[in-house]
């Protein structure tokens, strides 16, 4: 099983519903995966009331296949150029499956 399908799983059993990628906001450039999530019902079905508060960005490092939380929810630019100065500065947020 991938990352990604790892992390889906385990925010799925943390969450107590079913966790999708948003994919109107997953990108891959040649170092990174930035993904969003939110509840399948949500995402396919629009009920509102089943969607995620606060589900912070997730990026995937190609290269090490470690996963951190983003902490903000700037859009994908902005979060590219956020993920490349904390690995500057070494402060990238593990996220913890």
């Amino acid at each position: 099983m991938d990352l990604k399908n790892q992390i889906l799983r385990s925010l799925s059993e943390k969450i107590g519903q079913e966790i999708i990628i948003n994919k109107k906001y997953y990108f891959e450039c040649d170092n990174y995966i930035f993904l969003s999530y939110n509840s399948r019902d949500f995402l396919e079905n629009n009920n509102i009331s089943k969607a995620l508060l606060g589900n912070k960005p997730i990026v995937i490092d190609k290269k090490s296949m470690l996963a951190y939380k983003l902490l903000t929810n700037e859009g994908i630019d902005r979060q590219n150029l956020e993920i490349q100065d904390l690995i500057k500065q070494d402060q990238l947020v593990p996220f913890r499956i």
